[in-house]
């Protein structure tokens, strides 16, 4: 059971929005929770996770359609990566 982490590497779950979702306006909220990983990246910058791992991060929208990539990394350099693609009205 102390070896989980290592052989499970970190997870990504996105809360909203839902890959291919329309979103209302221009600006939108992306929310989540990382688990097992000390460094998770959106569109290549750092953002910050509260002690469970759920982070939430306000975004621009770009026409026809903004494609985010979320990745996460674990302290043993394994990772793991989640694209989404949102859709302004």
């Amino acid at each position: 059971f102390r070896a989980y982490p290592l052989v499970a590497g970190p997870s990504i779950t996105v809360y909203s929005p839902a890959d291919n979702e329309y979103v209302a306006s221009s600006t939108f909220e992306v929310s989540g929770q990382v688990l097992r990983a000390n460094v998770i990246t959106l569109q290549g910058r750092p953002i910050t996770i509260d002690t469970e791992g759920h982070f939430t991060e306000t975004l621009v929208s770009q026409a026809p359609y903004t494609i985010l990539v979320l990745v996460a990394q674990d302290t043993y350099g394994n990772s793991v990566s989640k694209t989404i693609r949102v859709i302004p009205q």
